[in-house]
């Protein structure tokens, strides 16, 4: 098959490792030590290479145009163990020259050493879990880094070679001020990243951090204020605000992200990994044992695979495309799906063009600043 006629797709990879458990995470993620010691780790890498391998036949008409390695942390995987995976990807599959390809890190996971070895091997783009520059509030998070940490891994991302750095941050923390945040927001600019991410945090059921008793959040409106913190600063330093909760500079977007809110098609491989191909979801097993004998016995481990109805496909367009500050392109909704996009949504459009909260303009549909501040409330009106 030439290559023009490959069609793009991007690839994800999961590490489900952390050193520990951070108090508000609900990711499927568990000890790096625990698995270490009893030797589920080596097995573990060892059966998402099976599945990578085993999953090129059923992709032959692609080409890779972004890898993300997520978890967990898969910067506390040893650099042959990553090594391997990545050579089990490019044996297997054709990947675009000027792929985009990253790693989320850790600051504590990572060494000047490590970092020149992930650089040779072809990552491109690391994102760094930083979250905040105030060492209580990462105690308090549960998080194993401090603030020298987080500065000296950056200090050596750049050195080892990276040319593209992101930090991710988060806002609305128990204990957290709005001069703290914007402190946070001021100490990240000095490291120049190419993209910066922030998060409000959300407390999930179940873990440590919801079970703890008397604790204190910041209310809505300090939330709301953080968010419009972060615009007013990042946007002054330079940074495009290219989707809610992420920020770059010119051209430095996350691609790999960035497919996922357009609609492209990706594969997931690893521990309960997502994919979305050909408007068919599906998903692997996340139970760690029986991930590990499917692979090894089956060569794959895809479960409750669901093609999408149309309308399914059209609302989910239509709910990630206002996720991005440029929104929903009309030509492209009519394109893809054969019909105006007002003459299946105009009741909402209309009612939320009247209240400031949708923009609708140049033949593209967004969201307005305040439209951002309730966007799941949005969301949900879209919904059948």
């Amino acid at each position: 098959m030439k290559e023009e006629t490959l069609k793009p797709l991007c690839v994800y990879v999961h590490i489900p490792f952390c050193l520990s458990k951070c108090a508000y995470c609900d990711f499927l993620s568990f000890s790096y030590k625990d698995c270490t010691a009893c030797g589920d780790r080596a097995k573990y890498v060892d059966a998402l290479c099976l599945e990578i391998g085993n999953s090129a036949k059923k992709l032959a008409g692609y080409c890779v145009s972004t890898i993300y390695f997520g978890g967990g942390t898969p910067t506390v995987l040893e650099i042959d163990e990553i090594e391997k995976i990545t050579k089990r990807l490019q044996t297997h599959y054709k990947i675009d020259k000027n792929a985009e390809i990253t790693i989320e890190a850790n600051p504590e996971t990572c060494d000047f050493e490590k970092l020149e070895a992930l650089c040779k091997m072809g990552f491109n783009r690391i994102s760094f879990g930083v979250q905040s520059w105030n060492d209580k509030l990462l105690k308090r998070l549960g998080r194993e880094h401090t603030a020298q940490t987080a500065k000296q891994a950056i200090s050596d991302a750049r050195l080892a070679g990276f040319d593209n750095i992101s930090i991710d941050l988060m806002f609305a923390l128990p204990g957290q001020s709005i001069e703290d945040w914007r402190q946070t927001l001021d100490k990240t600019i000095v490291f120049l990243p190419e993209h910066i991410s922030c998060y409000g945090l959300t407390v999930e059921d179940g873990t440590p951090m919801s079970l703890e008793s008397g604790l204190v959040l910041p209310s809505d409106e300090e939330d709301r204020k953080m968010y419009s913190v972060a615009k007013e600063i990042l946007e002054h330093a330079g940074y495009i605000h290219y989707e809610i909760s992420n920020f770059s500079k010119e051209n430095r977007h996350s691609r790999h992200n960035t497919n996922y809110w357009t609609g492209g098609d990706y594969i997931g491989f690893g521990l309960g990994a997502h994919s979305f191909i050909d408007g068919k979801r599906f998903s692997n097993i996340d139970n760690f044992d029986e991930y590990n004998c499917s692979c090894f016995e089956n060569g794959y481990t895809e479960i409750d695979p669901c093609k999408l109805t149309r309308r399914e496909c059209i609302e989910e367009f239509v709910i990630l495309g206002l996720r991005l500050r440029a929104g929903i392109c009309e030509r492209e909704f009519a394109a893809r799906f054969g019909e105006d996009i007002m003459t299946v949504f105009s009741a909402q459009v209309q009612k939320y063009v009247s209240q400031g909260l949708i923009c609708r303009g140049n033949g593209r549909i967004f969201l307005t600043d305040g439209g951002i501040n309730i966007s799941n409330k949005i969301f949900v009106d879209f919904l059948q």
